[in-house]
């Protein structure tokens, strides 16, 4: 399950299992000290019964987020469970009967398309512990070679439209959402050259992920999307010839691949243009992605929007939106290497002031930069709201100002493991003595050590209630809020 489901999962249950306990205990007076357990033996429960931490899976204090292990991981699903789940998907693959070729030194595994006319090449295993070159053929038993790579049906029957991992082609698992992009292997480590059949149309998710030292990849123009993590962790990698019928990108197929400077694509694609290391809409106002080996990015005037992602990967240190940008999507601007933001002169819908890019029309927060471990909120922002960009890594403090009157569904970007800090938590202060409206569905962040003026905290407290009661109709009237501090 996605990291986000686990977190709203948890908040719930932390939030209903705090119902029930006397307004009374609620309000003794807190400081920055941290909370006794009576509330927890009052529960019935010891300290070390509480409810886990909302990251799951967190790497160590000493892990750092760019590896790629390159550990084999045996974890993959058999031929029964590939054949049984893709069966239940109704898709047209013979996925009974394998078929394997050999060519140069790798055997080649695929599946036939029910009439023969196509084939499927799921997974390679090599006979050689660092070749250099992975060559697909261009047919199986005559069938021209369409699609490479495991597919849904290998790793989810999809009944809550969520993934518990990827597959790269030599079976190694992906998994973005915990924080573990690759289990590379030192197969897919030593691969410097790909080699794909023209005829190809499709390659799955995370197929050559964790591919340390390919350096170019060309696609075939018969490929239309661009899938996630597709070629992530690529290090080496530094150009990307896209293909000429492509139609959909998944930018996030190029995460932790920091190398790339040159993008191309044939100018008779009806969707996109590429310039000076930018992915453009064919009209140029649609800001794609960008390299990731930019140092600066400053994005080009006539960019009307910079859309999602859009510089997810890059190693950019200062972002400039010029004055043409009147959109930026979700998460558009995060990039954990960004340093500063600035904003040309005459754009009309977004300032910065301080660390933030806000709008100028409703003071919606679109960006912060973390600075020292902070995440400080400008005073000139009302509304948090979703697809918040953030820059950095571990996130030890967030400011929220008493400005700030709304915060709008997942707004909490510093729930996001990249951004909370796994040691002590992430501390956040609301500086405002009335708590701001929760408008679609929001949570409060009750997982976390919160800080509200001393005088507030009965308000915080009642804020906390109602928002339980609004998102899980529960009935009862007390609430103890065990991480709630006040200054």
């Amino acid at each position: 399950m996605k990291k986000r489901s686990i977190i709203k999962k948890i908040q719930a249950a932390i939030l209903a299992m705090a119902v029930s306990i006397s307004l009374l205990a609620a309000c003794t007076d807190s400081t920055e000290k941290p909370a006794d357990n009576k509330t927890a033996e009052d529960l019935g429960m010891k300290a070390s019964d509480a409810p886990a931490s909302d990251v799951a899976d967190e790497p160590s204090k000493t892990e750092n987020p760019d590896d790629l292990s390159e550990e084999e991981d045996d974890e993959t699903p058999s031929i029964e469970d590939i054949s049984d789940s893709m069966k239940r998907r109704n898709m047209k693959w013979d996925t009974g009967s394998e078929v394997t070729v050999t060519q140069g030194n790798c055997d080649f595994h695929a599946f036939l398309s029910t009439d023969g006319k196509e084939s499927w090449i799921y997974k390679v295993t090599s006979h050689k512990d660092r070749p250099k070159k992975l060559s697909f053929p261009a047919k199986v038993k005559d069938a021209p070679v369409t699609k490479i790579g495991m597919g849904y049906g290998f790793y989810s029957d999809g009944e809550d439209g969520e993934d518990d991992c990827y597959y790269t082609i030599f079976e190694s698992t992906v998994e973005p959402w915990h924080g573990v992009l690759c289990y590379t292997g030192i197969t897919a480590a030593s691969i410097t050259t790909i080699e794909f059949p023209e005829t190809l149309t499709q390659i799955e998710a995370a197929a050559f992920c964790g591919f340390k030292k390919l350096k170019k990849v060309k696609i075939p123009d018969g490929v239309k999307e661009l899938t996630p993590y597709s070629f992530a962790g690529c290090r080496k990698l530094t150009e990307v010839k896209f293909p000429a019928e492509l139609t959909t990108v998944d930018v996030k197929a190029f995460d932790k691949s920091k190398a790339i400077s040159k993008l191309t694509i044939p100018s008779k694609n009806k969707n996109f243009k590429t310039k000076n290391g930018f992915l453009l809409s064919k009209d140029s106002k649609r800001l794609i992605w960008a390299a990731s080996a930019m140092t600066e990015v400053i994005i080009p005037e006539g960019v009307t929007k910079i859309e999602d992602n859009a510089l997810f990967a890059t190693k950019a240190r200062k972002v400039v939106v010029s004055k043409s940008v009147r959109d930026i999507g979700y998460c558009a601007l995060s990039g954990h290497g960004i340093e500063k933001i600035e904003v040309e002169k005459g754009n009309k819908v977004f300032k910065a002031d301080g660390n933030c890019l806000y709008n100028k029309s409703d003071k919606s927060l679109v960006a912060v930069v973390i600075k020292n471990g902070k995440a400080e909120i400008s005073s000139k922002v009302k509304i948090l709201g979703e697809g918040i960009s953030v820059t950095g890594y571990r996130i030890k403090r967030v400011d929220i100002p008493k400005s700030v009157n709304k915060v709008v569904g997942d707004w909490m970007f510093f729930n996001d493991w990249l951004f909370f800090n796994e040691t002590t938590g992430t501390k956040v202060y609301f500086h405002g003595t009335k708590p701001p409206q929760t408008v679609s569905k929001a949570f409060i962040p009750i997982s976390h050590a919160v800080y509200v003026p001393k005088k507030a905290k009965m308000a915080y407290i009642q804020w906390a209630i109602q928002v339980a009661k609004d998102k899980e109709g529960l009935r009862r009237n007390w609430l103890v809020w065990d991480n709630l501090h006040t200054f």
